[in-house]
């Protein structure tokens, strides 16, 4: 009975290591992968103040003022994946798994 246990017990702290292994596993990937983007910009002052602008007062004005800021900031994140893409095809050329890298990234600008 004792033997039975110990066994299940054994079984039991194995899963929850190799739980923990490919949770671990899996962050470092994330943490070395060149594509993805670990940071986040900050918001603009502007940005804030037309956030708390518009909570005050939900006008159409302060929808739209709001809206093209936020279009604005957006295709500023575009132009910067357009960068990181164009400078990515340099880089991959030629190298093996470059062209997957590279569709893996079109796809991401893309979206």
């Amino acid at each position: 009975m004792k033997k039975k246990r110990i066994s299940y017990l054994l079984a039991a702290c194995m899963t929850i290591c190799l739980f923990f292994s490919v949770a671990l596993t899996a962050c470092a990937s994330y943490e070395k992968s060149a594509l993805i983007e670990k940071e986040q910009p900050e918001l603009t002052e502007e940005t804030k103040q037309l956030i708390s602008l518009y909570q005050k007062s939900p006008t159409e004005e302060n929808y739209l003022n709001l809206r093209d800021v936020v279009i604005k900031n957006y295709n500023a994140v575009l132009a910067r994946k357009e960068e990181k893409l164009s400078e990515l095809r340099g880089e991959a050329a030629g190298k093996p798994g470059g062209e997957k890298i590279i569709s893996e990234m079109e796809e991401i600008v893309r979206i």
